[in-house]
């Protein structure tokens, strides 16, 4: 299986971001909003104590569970709230160009944090409404920027991946 995505023009980037946050985020607890089928979410599992992941699109989530089970998997078309106390940390990896106002839905997600909770994100650089979004998020809410990285992908474009370290709560 992860041999055929190491392959996929664009899902090969995308298993390189769920690598470095197994790296950055083992032994926490952590949400893959957006997570599709669940592979990434399953990849996460390894490394991290529990892994949520939520997709709305209720046939991904459950052809999902039948192909990626973990001890310490979940996934969800139910949307968990990421500041419940019951995530360290919530991974967003290629949604953000994928969504009719990124940052708008970025702004949303974000305040919903808990201080200390990270919030690992990546998109391509073909939307650049999804590239501003990510890097104006310290501008519009109390976040201080972890890492920014750029990654190679097919066609001219380049996969951007940031990390932030939440500082205030949801009330501010």
């Amino acid at each position: 299986m992860l041999g055929t995505l190491s392959e996929d023009p664009f899902l090969a980037p995308m298993l390189e971001s769920y690598r470095r946050a197994g790296q950055r985020l083992a032994g926490r607890r952590v949400l893959d909003y957006g997570c599709g089928y669940g592979w990434g979410a399953w990849l996460l599992a390894g490394p991290c104590r529990q892994v949520t992941g939520y997709d709305p699109d209720r046939g991904r989530v459950e052809a999902g569970r039948a192909l990626f089970s973990a001890p310490d998997l979940r996934l969800l078309s139910r949307r968990p709230r990421p500041g419940s106390g019951r995530f360290d940390a919530v991974c967003c990896f290629q949604v953000l160009q994928c969504l009719p106002d990124p940052a708008a839905a970025l702004r949303a997600l974000a305040a919903e944090l808990l201080p200390g909770m990270e919030l690992h994100l990546s998109t391509r650089t073909g939307c650049p409404q999804a590239v501003a979004a990510l890097d104006g998020l310290e501008q519009s809410l109390p976040v201080r920027r972890l890492y920014r990285a750029e990654y190679p992908m097919p066609h001219g474009q380049r996969l951007v991946e940031a990390g932030f370290l939440c500082r205030a709560g949801p009330e501010g």
